[in-house]
């Protein structure tokens, strides 16, 4: 927390539920971390190194190629 900013933190996916909810409850600026296991897919993605025009947009290679963004 720092700036006026709260911070919330959740690791555990049994815990999500009640934190989403405590983050949508608050008024003011606040940032969510939520923790993902490394083997996780979460799209988008933007893989280590490289620039958000880089960004991975599914895990179907074919069709991120297929994918044009505006």
């Amino acid at each position: 927390e720092s700036m006026g900013c709260r911070g919330l933190r959740c690791s555990r996916p049994e815990d999500l539920e009640s934190t989403m909810k405590e983050f949508l409850a608050h008024p003011g600026p606040i940032v969510f971390e939520v923790k993902v296991d490394r083997s996780e897919h979460v799209y988008p993605m933007v893989p280590a190194g490289k620039a958000l025009h880089e960004m991975v947009l599914s895990d179907n290679r074919q069709m991120n190629e297929n994918i044009i963004l505006n």
